[in-house]
């Protein structure tokens, strides 16, 4: 497939209180992204006035409640909160992850990628990050650590099991969850149509109803289907060694020894970084850490092989 063939599509779901984050997050897009790419805003209808300004020919932004497949109301309020279906009370993290789903599914494009809207770009960003040798960029982290970081961990598995019908262990020996992961659209077809086989429901419907322990994450629900629930999984996906986005959760920015821990810990290799918007870091305190991280020269994009 020759470089000008290739159709990447970059999915942000955002709303209102992340939009000076999103802004910043286009104008990277826009600086740093090859041709190959192109970029969705998805906000809720609310919102769609503020964001529309963001929108170029490189970029769309759209509307949650157009993009569901399923009746949505937006409930009045400062959190973030939806009715799903009408009887699902839902706060706006969960909405944001049926959304990229649902993104997913729309096919048309060799790899859909997801980038958070608190995610800026900060070096060249090539087709060849996500695609080697006709196959998508298979994000995943070897090893049992990330149950101690966050206990919904365990949750997301078990959820994972029962929409899929499959045994995962536990604890899980790797973690799919992570920023810029990269999902095939005919996979994630393939999922929503295993979970509604199981389940016998609608797949949003089947994700609202986990209960007893069970929670829903998309990474960690799509990696499971593509490891133990589709076959042939080599033919569509490669493991590609290194992080491509430098992530502040592993070090407490509040603090000044944590800040410049963060700044000296950027790779070579890192596209990205992504300093979480619930830090709730003032919007000129985020700045100034994004200006203080190195310019160092890129490295090569990644080639497949093992994790």
């Amino acid at each position: 497939m020759a470089a000008s063939d290739v159709s990447i599509r970059v999915v942000t779901p955002s709303f209102r209180g992340d939009f000076e984050r999103c802004a910043a997050m286009c104008a990277s897009f826009d600086a740093f992204a090859d041709p190959a790419f192109h970029h969705q805003v998805i906000v809720p209808r609310r919102d769609l006035a503020r964001f529309r300004g963001l929108g170029n020919a490189r970029r769309e932004v759209l509307c949650v409640e157009d993009l569901l497949p399923a009746r949505l109301l937006h409930l009045p309020g400062r959190k973030e909160q939806w009715l799903v279906g009408l009887r699902h009370r839902r706060r706006g993290w969960l909405v944001q992850q049926l959304v990229k789903v649902a993104a997913a599914r729309a096919g048309g494009d060799d790899a859909v990628v997801f980038a958070d809207s608190d995610l800026v770009f900060v070096r060249p960003l090539h087709a060849s990050h996500f695609l080697a040798d006709g196959r998508v960029r298979l994000f995943q982290i070897p090893g049992t650590g990330h149950y101690d970081i966050d206990p919904n961990y365990a949750k997301w598995f078990r959820g994972a099991g029962r929409l899929l019908d499959v045994t995962v262990e536990d604890p899980y020996p790797k973690s799919y969850v992570g920023p810029l992961v990269s999902w095939l659209p005919e996979l994630a077809v393939a999922m929503c149509e295993r979970i509604e086989r199981v389940s016998g429901r609608g797949w949003i419907e089947a994700i609202m109803r986990l209960r007893g322990g069970a929670g829903f994450s998309e990474y960690t629900t799509y990696g499971v289907f593509i490891e133990q629930a589709h076959p042939d999984t080599q033919a569509h996906h490669a493991a590609m060694p290194g992080r491509l986005c430098h992530v502040s959760w592993e070090f407490d920015v509040a603090t000044p020894e944590g800040r410049d821990a963060f700044i000296r810990a950027l790779d070579p290799g890192n596209v990205a970084v992504l300093i979480q918007s619930n830090l709730r870091l003032p919007m000129a305190d985020w700045q100034r850490l994004l200006a203080a991280l190195p310019q160092a020269p890129p490295s090569p994009a990644p080639a497949a092989g093992a994790p």
